[in-house]
C-alpha cells in the first residue's frame, strides 16, 4: 500500500544503508501493521533484483552486504500504553472517581483561599515568618 511505499521512499531518502536498519518503530495502526505484513517476501525478491541491477552495474566489489533481510516492525510502547490509558479511562467506574477528582481540582485551582485550607488541614503550609523590615540584598 501507500503505507509500504512511502516508509521504503524515507528509507531511501534519508541516505541510510539497508543493511544498517534493523527496526522500524511505528504506531499500531491497521496501515502500519499492513505495511509490514510479508515484508520478508517482499524484500527478499527486491533484494534479489537490486543485486542483479548492481552488479550489472558495479563490476567492483565494495565490499558492503547491500541486503537487509526481513525488515522489522517494533509497535511503539508509549502508543502501546495510551490505548491502554485511553481503555482504562472508558470504564465507568473509573470515568466517574476521574470526573470526581476533575471537579476537585477545579475547585483548588480557582479558589486560593480554598488552596490555603486544604495545605493548612494537610499539614503542609506554614505562614510565612513577617518581615522586621528591608532585608539586604
Amino acid at each position: 500500500g501507500k503505507s509500504k511505499a512511502y516508509i521504503a521512499e524515507v528509507h531511501t531518502g534519508v541516505g541510510i544503508p539497508k543493511n544498517k536498519i534493523l527496526t522500524v518503530i511505528t504506531d499500531n495502526g491497521s496501515n502500519m501493521v499492513a505495511a509490514f505484513k510479508n515484508n520478508k517476501l517482499d524484500n527478499h525478491s527486491s533484494i534479489e533484483e537490486e543485486s542483479q541491477e548492481d552488479s550489472e552495474e558495479d563490476s567492483e566489489d565494495d565490499g558492503k552486504d547491500q541486503s537487509f533481510g526481513a525488515l522489522k516492525r517494533m509497535p511503539c510502547v508509549v502508543h502501546s500504553l495510551q490505548l491502554v490509558v485511553n481503555m482504562i479511562q472508558k470504564e465507568a467506574n473509573v470515568k466517574r472517581l476521574l470526573d470526581r477528582f476533575q471537579l476537585l481540582v477545579r475547585h483548588f485551582c480557582k479558589s486560593s483561599v480554598a488552596t490555603e485550607q486544604l495545605l493548612q488541614l494537610s499539614g503542609l503550609w506554614s505562614k510565612p515568618a513577617p518581615l522586621d523590615g528591608p532585608a539586604p540584598t
